[in-house]
């Protein structure tokens, strides 16, 4: 196995060509496979969440309903339910997507 490595090190040196492996992405992450975009998902949640936190309300009421939000927020984000390069939130919209769509069905008749 090193050996193997090795002489694709220097098969690269040689060529001076450079093997990126398919599976890496070009965006930018800011925790393990969570990236920029993944955290729009908490926008939502911190535009419900601060108002409530300002609220003249009881604190018992106040965090455990933030806390609710933000961990629902949390699970979108983390949770990849199908493959690992795909979250729950975009899978979850694709699947809302396809059962809202129009549906074409094509028949022939039979003679």
């Amino acid at each position: 196995m090193v050996f193997r490595i090795a002489r694709m090190i220097d098969a690269m040196k040689e060529k001076q060509e450079y093997i990126i492996p398919d599976n890496v992405s070009s965006d930018f992450e800011v925790v393990q496979n969570v990236t920029v975009k993944d955290l729009v998902c908490f926008l939502p949640t911190l535009l419900v969440v601060v108002p409530i936190l300002l609220m003249p309300i009881s604190i018992y009421v106040k965090i455990p309903v933030s806390t609710i939000c933000l961990i629902v927020s949390a699970v979108l984000v983390y949770l990849r339910p199908v493959r690992e390069n795909i979250p729950f939130w975009q899978h979850a919209r694709d699947f809302i997507r396809f059962s809202i769509r129009t549906k074409v069905y094509y028949y022939r008749k039979e003679p």
